[in-house]
């Protein structure tokens, strides 16, 4: 009867209070529903996360090489029971309005892992076509547009845009650093993973099959152990490359080495023969050049003394056609008989005749004689002419050669060099974490996480604050009240129990709303503010309720602690105390009452 009376005097008291009332349940619905709202903030944010990756297969693990790595290493890879697949990815510069850097993806259509979300369009089908993300620096193109990228990795260079894609790679509105310009990459773009002209694949992701959060403890402790083999696989691997590549370097080095060798002999010994010919032909020019002097000499001596007998055998022959003459003449003077001497005259004379027809003749054959020999002549020299020029040729050609076999041979040793200093490949096992955009958003989340510590405390305060201010001004208003419930025989705890009735409505409806209101809209709108720098999925709101329960455990621990405070020293006082009214406080000296110079002027 007596709890039965103390709870309707507690809702009359509402009733008469109805604003106190509103005024501590609205701040503990504040406090309960920020505390609940920005605690669940972080993990909805993660779980948001976590279910977009998990739709679009996001990889765990990513595994790069200095090297690259080789399709028998991926294959390994699944024999071993990854879940494994090989990528490309490279950066580029393309022209627009100004210079971008492009970060060239690979897209497989038979790939599981890192699904690409087409916004406009369709993925592409064949080489020559693209897809590629849509932002402010390449907010003009439009479907059918050309992208022409000049690099060798790729078999068709000029790409047509076919569709805009958001990738799941991509979580924030950073697409990475570059070596290229500014060091910016400022957008992304896909083609297909045939038309990359590469032996080894730049990157590869593994997908650990597991439905765990990525956030989870349970997850992290898969995903180290797993980074931890990678890491010895890798280390095999690494051996491995960089043995198989040494000794494919030695062999070649050594085959181009033997090359070397058997080309500069048989060069050398091309460029001997050459010299010996030149310098045989020399020989036989000189050697005919000998032949001919001395027949030239021959012939001169020859013909000399030919025309010497011929000379001296006309000179007789004239001597005896005069002497004849003479005597013909003679005779014919005297009378006498000169039919034998004009028989000897035309001998004579036809001897003579046939000394000048032999002497020209002669002449003739002197003249044919030298001429050849001049002919000859004129082939020796030309001859020697030849071979000067054949010998400045075999010089140039040996300096040629010179040149040609020490640079061979200084690419020889310079291959010889880098193999003395070839360096074991660099292997990188990358978690998400490594990831740009999974990083900046988990730390924001973890933020809000921290936030959700320090923040609701204020709301916490605030409400003890006004439930003390509230319930002690209620009580002194309701001192005669206590004084007449004392008087009838209520005691302390039964009088105290309608003041934790009226503070526990208030605080438990406030909590109820601030929980339902709070974990309802704030991570929602926390949510949709970071979705303005992030590339996110839907958002996932998951009710946390160890949250609801500790904040309005709070929120209620703190309301009746502050009623109890106000309650309980007002019910130290006797009956006769409550029924009159309240003492007024003694009033103190104020501040300028100490300052006697002011304080007789303002007096």
């Amino acid at each position: 009867m007596v709890v039965k009376t103390l709870i309707k005097q507690s809702f009359v008291s509402i009733k008469q209070t109805f604003n106190r009332f509103i005024s501590i349940l609205v701040i503990v619905l504040l406090g309960v529903g920020f505390f609940t709202g920005i605690r669940e903030t972080s993990p909805n944010m993660k779980d948001s996360l976590d279910a977009y990756f998990k739709k679009e297969n996001v990889y765990d693990i990513s595994l790069m090489s200095t090297w690259g790595i080789t399709n028998d290493e991926i294959n390994d890879l699944k024999n071993k029971g990854y879940n494994v697949e090989g990528a490309y990815s490279f950066d580029t510069l393309i022209h627009i309005d100004d210079d971008y850097v492009a970060k060239v993806h690979s897209y497989d259509k038979n790939a599981t892992m890192n699904k690409l979300i087409v916004t406009e369009g369709r993925l592409p089908q064949s080489n020559n076509e693209c897809v590629i993300e849509k932002n402010k620096d390449v907010g003009h193109y439009k479907l059918g547009d050309k992208i022409t990228i000049d690099d060798d990795i790729l078999k068709e260079k000029e790409l047509t845009i076919v569709g805009f894609v958001k990738s799941p790679l991509y979580v924030s509105l950073e697409r990475g650093s570059t070596k290229l310009l500014n060091g910016k990459v400022n957008f992304y773009m896909y083609s297909l993973i045939t038309n990359f002209d590469s032996d080894v694949f730049h990157l590869a992701y593994i997908d650990l099959n597991t439905d765990d959060s990525t956030f989870s403890d349970k997850y992290i402790s898969l995903r180290d152990s797993e980074v931890k083999k990678l890491e010895s696989i890798s280390d095999e691997y690494r051996d491995k490359r960089f043995n198989d590549e040494k000794n494919d370097a030695l062999k070649e080095l050594n085959d181009n080495i033997d090359k070397y060798n058997k080309e500069k002999k048989d060069a050398y010994k091309k460029l001997d023969d050459a010299e010996t010919k030149i310098n045989k032909n020399e020989k036989t020019l000189n050697s005919n050049l000998t032949k001919l002097n001395n027949n030239e000499k021959k012939a001169k001596e020859t013909f000399k003394t030919k025309k010497q007998e011929i000379e001296t055998n006309k000179k007789k022959v004239n001597d005896g056609i005069t002497t004849l003459k003479k005597n013909i003449t003679y005779l014919e003077s005297v009378g006498g008989d000169t039919t034998a001497l004009k028989v000897q005259l035309s001998a004579l004379e036809t001897n003579l005749k046939k000394l000048n027809d032999g002497y020209n003749t002669l002449l003739k054959q002197e003249k044919s004689t030298y001429k050849e020999i001049s002919s000859a002549r004129t082939k020796i020299n030309n001859g020697k002419k030849q071979i000067e020029k054949a010998r400045k040729e075999l010089e140039n050609n040996r300096k040629k050669a010179d040149k040609e076999f020490a640079d061979a041979y200084k690419k020889i040793e310079d291959a010889r060099k880098e193999i003395d200093e070839l360096e074991k490949p660099e292997w990188y096992i990358l978690d998400l974490d490594s990831n740009v955009g999974y990083y900046s958003f988990t730390q924001d989340s973890e933020r809000i996480n921290k936030l959700a510590k320090v923040f609701p405390l204020l709301f916490y305060i605030v409400a003890v604050l006004v439930s003390l201010t509230t319930m002690t001004r209620m009580v002194e208003e309701e001192r005669g009240e206590l004084g007449t419930l004392k008087s009838l025989g209520y005691n302390d705890n039964q009088i105290l129990f309608k003041y934790i009735i009226y503070a526990l409505l208030a605080t438990t409806i406030g909590s109820v709303l601030g929980v339902i209101i709070g974990s309802n809209t704030i991570p929602s709108i926390i949510y949709g503010m970071y979705s303005l720098m992030y590339t996110l999925g839907d958002f996932v709101n998951g009710f946390d309720t160890s949250s609801a329960l500790i904040g309005s455990l709070i929120a209620i621990g703190c309301i009746l602690l502050s009623t109890y405070l106000a309650v309980k020293k007002s019910l130290k006082e006797v009956p006769a105390e409550l029924l009159r009214p309240k003492s007024p406080v003694a009033g103190k000296r104020v501040l300028l009452e100490r300052i006697p110079f002011i304080w007789k002027h303002l007096s």
